[in-house]
């Protein structure tokens, strides 16, 4: 199948989920093209689902909000028809659970996989003073978070599940 990973992150981590998600897809088989939306792309002009089966869309969660880049992305398409799957990186504790209802409202339109939810990396490396003031606050230790096993399991999994999709009935 031809899959778009695409991603929306603030500094870089998501981005880097989004690389390894491409990777593994592509190892089951795949094919698979990376896209980054940047911070002042319209979303709506760079987001091009014509040529793929699916869309894999990752972004970053502050102030327990993903991102409103891969939000437009979700929604986008959602209303193509074109099938997706979700996840966000974000401080555990503080990004918001993926059954919540934010997070499941979207699926109603059918075509939207599971979500998930991963931890990230926490560095005050090029973090504003909003952002340090906010890690501080929920005592937030610099470290890296991200459960490889999980987004390789998750990322199995999307593979798996569009392998079958593809599948003669």
């Amino acid at each position: 199948m031809r899959i778009l990973v695409t991603t929306a992150s603030r500094h870089g981590w998501t981005r880097h989920v989004g690389d390894v998600v491409a990777d593994i897809l592509r190892a089951e088989g795949h094919d698979v093209t990376r896209q980054v939306i940047n911070e002042k792309d319209v979303v709506a002009d760079v987001l091009d689902l014509a040529q793929v089966d699916a869309v894999v869309i990752g972004g970053s969660v502050y102030t327990k909000t993903w991102l409103s880049r891969a939000t437009t992305a979700l929604e986008l398409a959602l209303a193509s028809g074109t099938r997706a799957y979700t996840f966000a990186v974000g401080v555990l504790d503080l990004t918001p659970d993926p059954a919540g209802r934010r997070w499941t409202a979207p699926r109603s339109a059918g075509n939207a996989g599971e979500r998930v939810v991963f931890g990230g990396r926490i560095t005050r490396d090029g973090l504003s003073v909003r952002e340090k003031s906010l890690l501080a606050a929920v005592r937030a230790k610099d470290g890296e978070y991200t459960d490889w096993g999980g987004v390789t399991a998750w990322a199995q999994g999307v593979a798996a599940d569009l392998a079958h999709a593809s599948a003669p009935a």
